[in-house]
């Protein structure tokens, strides 16, 4: 593991763990949020918790690609592992291409 991680990305994001294994680069993240706050969001969206996933994650594909979909494009496969900051699991997302 790098030296230089943890890296706080904003005041919401912490990327806490990159690995590289063949073609698969899979970053573990932290989200500054409890279930509760993510629940709260959620409702003022009008969003079930589900759509909010999708949105969600819809958003670290269009992030992914933006800052590395040259390499997605070439066979690379970006995988977030997304935790809130209780260490539970929100979500995880795989992003294989950006077409």
């Amino acid at each position: 593991m790098s030296p230089k991680l943890p890296i706080k990305a904003n005041k919401f994001l912490t990327l806490n763990t990159v690995i590289a294994f063949d073609n698969e680069l899979t970053f573990g993240v932290v989200l500054d949020f409890t279930k509760e706050q993510i629940e709260m969001a959620a409702n003022e969206k009008s969003l079930s918790m589900s759509q909010f996933k999708q949105e969600f994650k819809e958003n670290i594909k269009v992030i992914a690609c933006e800052s590395g979909g040259k390499l997605i494009n070439l066979g690379a496969v970006y995988n977030y592992h997304v935790q809130l900051n209780d260490a539970s699991l929100f979500t995880e997302v795989r992003v294989t291409n950006c077409n």
